[in-house]
């Protein structure tokens, strides 16, 4: 079955949903089929795996998924955003807030170098943040990553409670990174943690296909 009926069949028959989305370019392309295939009559609430903590605007992943859904024709949503609410709150508060939902669907890109959500392997501090050990939480890492700037990130732990999770990979470059790290079992990238510690929830569609990873996982 491919992955856009899957998603059809599975994903759009509920009134409410709620959202765990990244940013980044990998998930535009599914964010658009998406979107268009929810009912107009369904209630979403969308929160961000992470955000990008900048002066100009425009490198927001908000930014961009709101520029998608101005141009979905469908009924309410509601975007928590990150950025805003940083401003206003402080992070413990905005833990205490994503803890009390219960997301049904995460989508996730990964990045050209197999990084997820702001969890990057040369961080200082990825062990901790890619810990099943640790609870579900958000956190403020240092410079990382293009743009290089400080990010607001979820950990593994919280992506992992969602319902059911969907990883997007882009384009054949990043299939072929995603190969490598599973053939491999490199364990310190971002992307095979998850995949490994998820394995029973998680979906990975590259060309609206779903691959066969499961024999790689530990």
């Amino acid at each position: 079955m491919l992955a856009s009926e899957y998603l059809k069949k599975n994903l759009i028959k509920k009134k409410r949903i709620t959202l765990l989305l990244s940013g980044g370019e990998s998930v535009k392309l599914l964010y658009n089929q998406l979107f268009n295939l929810i009912k107009k009559n369904t209630k979403i609430e969308i929160f961000l795996t992470d955000e990008r903590i900048v002066k100009n605007r425009l490198y927001l992943n908000e930014n961009n998924l709101k520029n998608i859904l101005i141009k979905s024709d469908f009924g309410e949503y509601n975007i928590f955003s990150l950025f805003n609410e940083l401003k206003k709150k402080k992070i413990s508060t905005l833990i205490k807030h994503y803890n009390k939902k219960n997301f049904d669907f995460a989508f996730l890109g990964m990045g050209s170098d197999g990084h997820i959500a702001s969890l990057f392997s040369d961080m200082d501090n990825f062990n901790t943040l890619s810990s099943l050990k640790e609870k579900r939480s958000l956190i403020i890492t240092e410079k990382i990553g293009k743009p290089f700037c400080k990010r607001i990130t979820v950990n593994l732990s919280l992506i992992l409670s969602a319902r059911k999770i969907f990883v997007i990979i882009k384009d054949k470059s990043r299939y072929n990174l995603l190969r490598f790290i599973l053939k491999n079992k490199l364990f310190n990238y971002p992307i095979y943690k998850l995949l490994n510690y998820g394995r029973k929830k998680i979906k990975v569609i590259y060309n609206d296909k779903f691959l066969r990873i499961q024999k790689y996982l530990n």
